[in-house]
């Protein structure tokens, strides 16, 4: 009570020193406009929780900055998505042929054994073939996004001349591949989780943004509510002094 009786004190003594040059009624209707403008700036910042755009210029020039920012950041996760399930489609296929060397060097042991007759052994060279066929197959085939996996390593002339057919019926030349698609898959899985780190660190640094690019619209309720209540009272006591 005795703060508002302070402040229609104040507000007297404010109004008595403006109207010895101005009009009382005219200034009066000046003041009670611009309360009510207050006053519905207030309710409709209560009723959003956020600021109106013409309150902040500056917060709305940061704001289109940031947005445009968080914008970029979105298209190179979204690059980063991308390129991670190339390389991880890329690794599956190179498990795959893997794999097929690992059973062609098992059947080349036998091969070699005495053990085995020579009907046996061309048993196994045609097992040997069918991996082989498969192998070919997938090097021809293997696809993301219509993109042929592994066009490079066969437009390779000395790479390319690792995949004859010879070579899968010499232990070394089989050694020679499986080292040459381990090290590819090291290098792919490196890839993987180099990518999935800096996603989830882009993400999160897109994601501060975003709480920090709100945060320039939301209002402090509490002082809304008292700006809401001082632009009533000043309302009420405009209409009393008209």
């Amino acid at each position: 009570m005795i703060a508002k009786r302070a402040f229609l004190i104040l507000f007297s003594i404010f109004l008595a020193q403006n109207l010895s040059t101005e009009e009382p009624l005219s200034y009066l209707n000046r003041i009670l406009s611009n309360t009510e403008q207050s006053l519905d700036k207030s309710y409709r910042r209560l009723a959003t929780g956020t600021y109106l755009l013409p309150d902040n210029p500056a917060n709305y020039a940061l704001y289109e900055k940031l947005k445009a920012h968080i914008k970029g950041l979105d298209g190179t996760i979204s690059n980063y998505g991308d390129m991670n399930s190339y390389y991880k489609t890329a690794e599956s296929f190179s498990e795959h042929i893997t794999d097929l060397l690992q059973n062609i060097r098992e059947l080349l042991l036998k091969r070699s054994s005495f053990l085995y007759s020579f009907e046996d052994r061309d048993y196994i060279d045609i097992e040997i073939n069918q991996y082989y066929e498969q192998i070919l197959f997938t090097l021809k085939n293997a696809e993301f996004n219509k993109k042929r996996i592994f066009a490079e390593l066969l437009a390779d002339n000395i790479l390319k001349g690792w995949f004859q057919g010879e070579k899968y019926y010499q232990p070394a030349g089989v050694d020679r591949l499986l080292d040459f698609f381990l090290r590819q898959r090291i290098i792919m899985g490196t890839l993987v989780k180099t990518l999935e780190s800096r996603t989830r660190s882009l993400a999160l640094n897109a994601e501060n943004l975003m709480a920090f690019q709100k945060s320039l619209w939301d209002i402090d309720m509490a002082k809304e509510i008292t700006r809401l209540r001082k632009n009533h009272l000043l309302f009420i006591i405009n209409l009393l002094l008209l």
